[in-house]
């Protein structure tokens, strides 16, 4: 069976997302800590001394933070979307929308979030309304409780990094970004005195005295793979849960996983296991479209960079020989 042109817009979407946004953004992550590790190991394409290895340290570490908020980004949008029952990408177009109002209010509401809530951000059914036998229902009903209550909790930490960095991320993007790094303190002491070093980004009406001190030490590197990790598993799930259930031509579905402290008892394993095949041997994938094909109503005026660009290139050529001929010619007089 076809799907609606929205439904296949949506699946298509999502899948595009998981398979080179969401990626994309961890691979690009991996390529910043990579070349960070090569510094540090004096392997480097070029030599970096040790007085400048503060400040490389803090250009990378600003950089990895901005992407780390772009990941808190989709999540709130993608989470939102399937709470509020839309396809993502309708928020991305939509001119009334303050996107970043809706992500600011999202996270501020985590708390607020009812069970429900989480559980539609999931696509998760309600265990009471698949008509099986109570130890069963019950099983499934503890796996779904701790998938929710693992998730509020991931996104309360992933809440608190983004209050504390996007006043970075907001200051890095703009333009001047207004960041110094690589300072350290004179006598370090008190909470912060753990620290290797500090980019001192101005936030304030005062630059020099409205700043926030971003702590730079291998322990806060390990602190973002780990928040990474928590949000790419929720998008993950997320968005691999909604294509399923397009797939299937139904609006939720139950887990296969569980996840948290929950511990399950080999019986109850067989049990879980038992209702998931049954549930998906009731539903069938079977609505996946193959592939994307685009339909492009691009105006070509909306592409003028990239048009003019030989013209552009033969400009600049021509430019760099004049220049070079010119101070040939300034030489030749001396």
């Amino acid at each position: 069976m076809a799907l609606s042109d929205s439904l296949e817009s949506e699946y298509l979407a999502l899948r595009n997302y998981k398979e080179n946004g969401l990626t994309g953004r961890g691979f690009l992550i991996r390529i910043m800590k990579a070349a960070l590790e090569q510094i540090e190991a004096e392997k480097w394409i070029k030599a970096i001394s040790e007085a400048e290895k503060p400040q490389i340290r803090s250009l990378i570490q600003i950089d990895i933070i901005s992407k780390i908020m772009m990941l808190i980004e989709d999540l709130a949008i993608l989470a939102e979307s399937f709470r509020q029952g839309k396809n993502f990408y309708d928020f991305l177009v939509d001119e009334k929308a303050d996107v970043g109002e809706m992500i600011g209010d999202f996270f501020a509401s985590v708390e607020s979030f009812s069970d429900k809530d989480i559980m539609t951000m999931l696509s998760y059914e309600n265990p009471e309304s698949l008509g099986i036998d109570e130890p069963s229902t019950s099983v499934l009903d503890d796996v779904i409780k701790s998938n929710v209550s693992e998730t509020r909790r991931i996104l309360k930490q992933i809440g608190v990094f983004g209050k504390t960095n996007h006043p970075v991320f907001k200051k890095y993007k703009h333009a001047g970004m207004p960041i110094v790094g690589g300072a350290t303190q004179s006598a370090p002491t008190g909470l912060l005195g753990i620290f290797l070093s500090f980019s001192m980004v101005s936030v304030g009406a005062d630059p020099k005295r409205d700043i926030l001190p971003i702590p730079y030490s291998k322990d806060v590197m390990k602190g973002y793979d780990l928040v990474i990790g928590g949000i790419q598993g929720i998008l993950m799930d997320m968005t691999t849960n909604r294509m399923a259930c397009i797939e299937r031509g139904i609006s939720k579905l139950v887990p296969t996983e569980y996840y948290g402290e929950l511990q399950l008892t080999k019986n109850q394993e067989d049990i879980l296991k038992q209702i998931t095949e049954q549930f998906y041997d009731k539903h069938p994938a079977s609505h996946a479209p193959k592939q994307l094909n685009y339909e492009s109503n691009v105006k070509m005026k909306d592409l003028q960079w990239y048009l003019e660009l030989q013209s552009f290139l033969d400009e600049c050529k021509a430019r760099g020989e004049r220049q070079a001929q010119r101070k040939q010619g300034d030489k030749s007089t001396e």
